[in-house]
């Protein structure tokens, strides 16, 4: 299911609409006028390259954020054992 982008003719306001299968026209959110202009959009087409690369990216960063949890688990034990040995 498409979604438009558009341009209210009243208030200038931009914006998205999901469009349903026969759903009633769509209105200006801002001002509630259906007094609409369809704005040509960029398709959201990727390649295999692509894709691969922000997989990847996304890898990096979970393994970034990863090593970080652990880091931090490891100090909060490291002090609740410290504090336990000083009681």
């Amino acid at each position: 299911m498409p979604i438009y982008e558009y341009k209210c003719r009243s208030c200038a306001h931009e914006f998205e609409v999901f469009v349903r299968p026969r759903s009633s026209a769509p209105k200006c959110p801002s001002c509630g006028k259906a007094n609409l202009e369809q704005m040509i959009s960029l398709s959201a087409v990727t390649t295999p390259g692509e894709s691969k690369a922000r997989l990847q990216a996304a890898r990096k960063k979970n393994r970034t954020a990863y090593k970080h949890q652990s880091h931090e688990e490891f100090v909060h034990e490291q002090r609740k054992h410290a504090d336990d040995e000083h009681k």
